[in-house]
């Protein structure tokens, strides 16, 4: 550790405190020099709670909350690829323990499960009902074993253009909601 910077704390050592003698105050009656301005802080009204949040329609609420459950679909998409990686690694291996390929294959059954639960955020009939058979399609092939590298591999690129197709949307979304804002805003 910096000797100058350990100093600083030592009260026996010059610079203590820049080596200013003066004791610091206490109950804020002395105001440190440049600070004056300040002086009768505890006289200063308490700053008002933040106001509830703005509403924007119900429109903006489903859009909102779409967007929301697309980024979480994202996440679980990303989340399903390293267990998967990480069971055929150790298949690979060959030595690997019983115990870590349990631990492995808990993780890919978890992860399936979690993108399966979100089958119920896209509802029939809706713009984004397909996502309900991408997450039925991606957690089907989640469950095979992957034998081969290059098997894996065209899982994880098919992930991955289900992420990128997810993030554009999600783009799409947040242009929607910022249109929706300014309207409110023009009222």
């Amino acid at each position: 550790m910096d000797p100058a910077f350990v100093a600083q704390f030592d009260r026996s050592h010059p610079t203590f405190h820049g080596g200013d003698p003066t004791p610091v105050g206490m109950g804020g009656t002395k105001v440190p020099a440049g600070l004056e301005a300040q002086a009768d802080w505890q006289s200063l009204p308490v700053q008002a709670e933040p106001s509830a949040p703005v509403s924007y329609g119900p429109e903006y609420d489903m859009v909102f909350a779409v967007r929301e459950s697309l980024g979480v679909l994202k996440k679980a998409l990303t989340d399903i690829s390293p267990p998967i990686e990480a069971l055929m690694k150790l298949k690979a291996k060959g030595d690997a323990s019983a115990e870590a390929v349990a631990v492995e294959s808990e993780k890919k059954k978890s992860a399936i499960s979690a993108l399966l639960a979100l089958v119920e955020n896209f509802p029939e009939g809706t713009e984004f009902a397909p996502k309900r058979d991408v997450i039925r399609s991606v957690a089907e092939q989640a469950q095979q074993d992957f034998e081969s590298p290059e098997s894996f591999m065209d899982f994880a690129l098919l992930v991955r253009q289900h992420t990128s197709k997810i993030f554009n949307e999600q783009k799409a979304l947040l242009e929607r909601l910022k249109q929706i804002k300014k309207a409110a805003a023009k009222k």
